[in-house]
């Protein structure tokens, strides 16, 4: 059957069982507390937990399984930091719980909790701002220091490296920063200085952190392992466990996994080794921090190039835009003043047509005119003939009187091009 896994971010200690209790149960829960620290435990972007630590702990339960036929539920708790961990362990009654975040073993810490057996070599090397430079002596570094402002986290193994390496001088240190802000804090300060495990200086190497290793004052312990209470009765099958061969092939196999086979390798390697062995390690670890600067120059320089070269795609298409922009408005330009000058000119056209139409009504009333006068006078002349013939003198005198007047306002009006209506009755009447 799977290991079954649950995260509980806060709230009550969930259920924990002692070993005791899980075999009287044939299984049982434990707790595990962590806090965030990349590569060893931490969440991924979809919330799920991962890293060295978190795997390892998953990989006991499954061997205890394997091994006692006992299924192990982990419960994972996020202790929100490093000092609750220990505090809760250290205070705790609890058999079943443990606690995961990178610790190192010391003396005094031995005293108030129980350490697994270290899962891997434990080493802080001494870090400092990458436009320090390299020191080559230990006496020309503290010649320097006292001009330096150190970095550390409180309640750690780096913060008494620290203590170690100031003791007596008069050096500010900040304390309340974990241990990539320590890296970062460094890389931002050029007088800046401090402890880091070795295996978190890599992993801020192959993040872009810019920062120093000093070749000097680098300090060694037991190991980094996962911490119990004191009281705990898991210790004999933690023993067994830890120090065990599957538990070091896990461990190497993890490290691989998260740093990469070459870096996993010479961390495992470095501490505890021959003077020889130590020295070819130190050497391939140093060929290995110029590969991992050399590609992050190599990134740098590319990412710039890319940026370059999506800056002048930017600008070229920003000025074909605007000559675009500038094609089309002069085009609506042109446009709109030969729409105006077509306007103007089917205004004129239309003014024309209207006084030639007035023209043309004109001269067809003049022709009209010229045709009906004669005939119209032949007429008038041949009635007034009538009445004189028939001595009709009195009408004969009228019919001259209305006939002259009537030419009087024809001949009047004939240059005129409108005749109203009340004009026209008059003169007919």
């Amino acid at each position: 059957m799977m290991l079954l896994t649950s995260f509980c971010m806060s709230g009550a200690m969930a259920q924990t069982d002692s070993w005791k209790q899980v075999q009287q149960q044939k299984g049982g829960t434990v707790t595990a507390l962590w806090y965030d620290i990349d590569p060893f435990i931490f969440q991924d972007k979809q919330g799920q937990l991962q890293g060295v630590e978190y795997e390892l702990m998953q990989s006991f339960a499954k061997w205890v399984k394997d091994k006692y036929g006992y299924e192990v539920k982990v419960n994972w708790k996020n202790a929100s930091s490093f000092e609750n961990i220990y505090a809760q362990i250290k205070d705790s009654k609890e058999s079943g719980l443990f606690g995961w975040s990178f610790f190192s073993i010391t003396p005094k810490r031995q005293t108030e909790v129980r350490f697994t057996p270290p899962y891997m070599p434990d080493m802080n090397v001494l870090v400092t701002n990458d436009a320090m430079p390299l020191f080559s002596t230990k006496s020309g570094f503290l010649d320097t220091i006292s001009k330096l402002q150190g970095f550390t986290m409180k309640h750690t193994a780096m913060e008494e490296d620290l203590g170690i390496l100031t003791k007596g001088k008069d050096i500010p240190i900040s304390r309340q920063y974990d241990d990539y802000e320590i890296l970062r804090r460094i890389s931002a300060n050029k007088n800046a200085f401090g402890y880091v495990p070795l295996t978190v200086y890599v992993v801020s190497l192959q993040k872009g952190i810019k920062v120093k290793r000093q070749h000097l004052f680098a300090t060694e312990r037991e190991g980094l392992s996962g911490i119990f209470p004191m009281g705990s009765d898991w210790q004999p099958v933690v023993n067994e466990y830890f120090q065990g061969f599957e538990c070091k092939r896990v461990a190497s196999r993890l490290l691989s996994k998260y740093l990469g086979t070459e870096i996993g390798k010479i961390i495992m390697e470095v501490p505890g080794a021959s003077p020889e062995d130590q020295q070819s390690a130190g050497l391939e670890l140093l060929m290995k921090e110029r590969e991992i600067v050399s590609q992050r120059l190599v990134d740098t320089l590319l990412t710039a190039e890319r940026d370059k070269m999506l800056r002048n795609i930017s600008i070229l298409v920003v000025v074909i835009v605007i000559i675009i922009a500038s094609l089309l408005y002069n085009r609506y330009r042109i446009k709109t003043d030969l729409s105006k000058l077509l306007i103007q000119r089917n205004t004129v056209i239309k003014k024309q047509n209207r006084d030639i139409e007035h023209i043309n009504r004109k001269l067809h009333m003049r022709v009209l005119q010229s045709q009906i006068n004669p005939h119209f006078v032949f007429n008038s002349l041949n009635d007034l003939q009538y009445y004189i013939n028939r001595g009709e003198k009195d009408i004969a005198l009228s019919y001259v009187s209305r006939f002259s007047r009537f030419m009087r306002e024809l001949l009047s009006q004939a240059n005129e091009p409108e005749v109203s209506l009340e004009q026209e009755q008059k003169f007919l009447g």
